[in-house]
């Protein structure tokens, strides 16, 4: 759970079902907003849950990988899987089942999300990028930047499908080449 503000929290974990033998069945990644000003009788304002139980979210085991800003009306969400289970909702259609890492990124609009937009850090066919890196974001004035598994994008917060940098981490490890054993 995270304050919002004195009367709204968010609730960030995952989306279940009772299954048919009466277990509990995990969903994808659900983020949720309450109205607690009767702290007594809380109310479920809004609601979004992104993907199947194909998706993972570090923010599920780290709470430095959320980003949430009231201020500047940005909350930023790692999420990873495949794009089958994150993009049937309509977001996005693609029929194969290839690996996407990035961000998903909301504003607020008094008691429900607004969808801000997509970041891709990583799309692939089966598989993941060779490069972990713990997944963040934070911004500097009105850009944000999204830091997962091997690179650094900059977008413009009020406009997240506009890029304005990348910064590819692969592979830094060979800008110094290893000197050659001298032996005696």
């Amino acid at each position: 759970m995270q304050a919002y503000d004195e009367d709204h929290i968010i609730g960030i974990g995952r989306d279940t079902k009772e299954n048919e033998w009466g277990g509990v069945q995990q969903l994808g990644v659900k983020i949720s907003m309450f109205d607690v000003s009767d702290f007594k009788n809380p109310k479920e304002t809004d609601t979004r849950v992104i993907g199947d139980s194909s998706i993972d979210s570090e923010i599920l085991y780290n709470h430095k990988a959320l980003l949430l800003d009231k201020e500047k009306n940005i909350m930023s969400i790692p999420i990873k899987g495949n794009i089958k289970g994150i993009f049937d909702e309509g977001l996005i259609k693609k029929e194969d089942y290839r690996n996407w890492n990035g961000f998903f990124v909301y504003g607020f609009d008094k008691n429900s999300f607004v969808d801000k937009g997509l970041i891709a850090h990583y799309t692939g066919d089966f598989g993941y990028n060779s490069v972990y890196m713990q997944s963040r974001s934070f911004y500097i004035g009105d850009t944000l930047y999204t830091i997962m598994d091997g690179s650094i994008k900059m977008n413009e917060i009020d406009n997240i499908s506009h890029e304005q940098n990348s910064i590819s981490l692969q592979k830094t490890g060979n800008i110094l080449k290893q000197l050659p054993v001298i032996e005696d």
